[in-house]
This record gives structure tokens, sequence and C-alpha cells, in this order.
């Protein structure tokens, strides 16, 4: 494996980054019902990302190909208006393909959004993680993140409705 290079996507990543989507998509799909894989608006969307300017899109690359990724949102902080920090960059995903996992190439990514972040003046991350995803725990909680709240679902899709 060569160097890994952080850096924004571009157009000819997109290909790559749904593929390596897909992936999560599958492990979201297989632990939690309420997912779906039928996402068709998923290369659509990651090209928006490309020129929306509260979104970033982040690749590494290593051996000439995309290998890992990560979408990120700009935001002011609307779930915790009590917060003294108003200005938030959260990790919506991120993913590395499966061969060239245990290499720190998920620890690189997340040190480009700090650097980021830093330069934006921002002063807090958030990364929305499920249960079931303990590689993506130990991930963020090895870079420095902290469990900040649960969020709980429940599927109400089969009930009958009482009249």
């Amino acid at each position: 494996m060569t160097d890994v290079i952080i850096r924004e996507a571009t157009e000819s990543d997109i290909p790559a980054v749904v593929e390596l989507s897909m992936m999560i998509v599958k492990l979201h799909v297989a632990n939690l019902p309420l997912f779906t894989d039928d996402l068709k608006n998923l290369e659509e969307d990651y090209r928006k990302a490309l020129t929306d300017d509260k979104k970033m899109l982040l690749v590494a690359e290593s051996d000439a190909k995309v290998v890992g990724y990560s979408l990120l949102s700009f935001k002011t902080n609307p779930e915790f208006f009590q917060s003294r920090y108003r200005e938030v960059l959260e990790v919506e995903e991120i993913g590395v393909n499966e061969n060239y996992r245990r290499h720190g190439i998920a620890r690189k990514l997340e040190t480009e959004v700090e650097k980021i972040a830093h330069a934006g003046k921002i002063n807090l991350l958030l990364a929305n993680v499920y249960d079931f995803n303990q590689a993506s725990q130990k991930l963020h909680e090895n870079s420095g993140y902290k469990v900040l709240s649960r969020k709980y679902w429940k599927d109400l899709s089969n009930d009958k409705e009482e009249k």
C-alpha cells in the first residue's frame, strides 16, 4: 500500500464513493430493519455534496484509487440550543474499503476533519454512530469523541389502526 492522500472529492471520485457507501448501507440494512438498500438517489446526493457549501466530501486515496471517504456537514447547531457551540461540523458518513482497513486510513480522515474544523473556527464535532457499529464507535472514541446522547426508535408500520 502506498501513502494515503486525503483530499476533497471530485466528480470522477463519485462512483468509488458510491461503491464504498453501499458497503456501509449493507451493514446498516443487516442490522436495522428500518434501513433500505433502495438508494436510487445516492450518486446524485454525493454529486450535490460537491457543490453544496454546507457539505464536504473527502476521499482517501492510495494505490491510485479511492479507498475511503467521509461526508461532512457544516451546521448551525439546531439540536442543542443551549450549547455554547453554535457552529458544528458533523461527520455524516465515514467508510474505508475492507481491503484497506487497519492501516489508519479512517484515523487520517478524522485528522483531516479536525483540521477543517480548526480552519473554520468550529469547536464542536459530531458523529452519529449506531449501536451495532462497534468499529465506528471505537474509531470515534479513539479520536477523542465522547458519547453525547442516545436516540431511540420504534417502528409503527405494522401496528393496526384502532377506530
